[in-house]
């Protein structure tokens, strides 16, 4: 009989833990959907469909080891800071994964940074991954982080591209 109700209490403890971890699933996909659908409120949905926007996330999840989620997240800033063509906000978001990762920050705080350095370049065609290496070698070089640098270009970089300042 002991047997008998240490095995049904197992059986217990699985299906509870197995509930949990469907509950836990199911709801990171709910809030997944939703950060898909919030993309797709300010993008144009032939360039970016929801099979477009999960297969980009997908790729930089598998490569950086970053969470859709958070891939979502940072696409949504992109777009909303004005790059909406798939190919440009592609190889920003890629150039943001790898200052992110170089940079110890977390990907929105990249974003927010090349977009507004991208932003005011635009007319010296300054590239996100040039960009970002710029970026990652003052950070590499100076007493300064990826986060004081993100907080700060927004403000300072449209000033100095009008002054004719380079990014360098």
């Amino acid at each position: 009989a002991l047997k008998v109700a240490a095995v049904v209490t197992a059986v217990v403890v699985g299906v509870t833990a197995l509930g949990s971890a469907f509950a836990t699933t199911a709801r990171a996909a709910a809030e997944y959907g939703k950060q898909v659908a919030e993309v797709q409120t300010i993008s144009d949905q032939s360039v970016f469909t929801t099979e477009r926007i999960t297969a980009l996330n997908l790729e930089l999840a598998n490569t950086y080891g970053s969470s859709v989620r958070g891939n979502a997240q940072a696409l949504y800033q992109t777009i909303s800071a004005g790059v909406t063509d798939a190919a440009a906000a592609t190889a920003l978001l890629n150039s943001a994964s790898r200052l992110s990762i170089g940079g110890a920050t977390d990907l929105t705080t990249a974003v927010d940074g090349l977009t507004s350095v991208v932003n005011a370049y635009r007319a010296s065609n300054l590239t996100a991954e040039d960009a970002s290496d710029i970026l990652f070698t003052a950070i590499r070089n100076g007493k300064t982080t990826a986060e004081e640098l993100s907080s700060s270009l927004g403000q300072v970089a449209p000033i100095a591209s009008q002054l004719g300042v380079a990014f360098e």
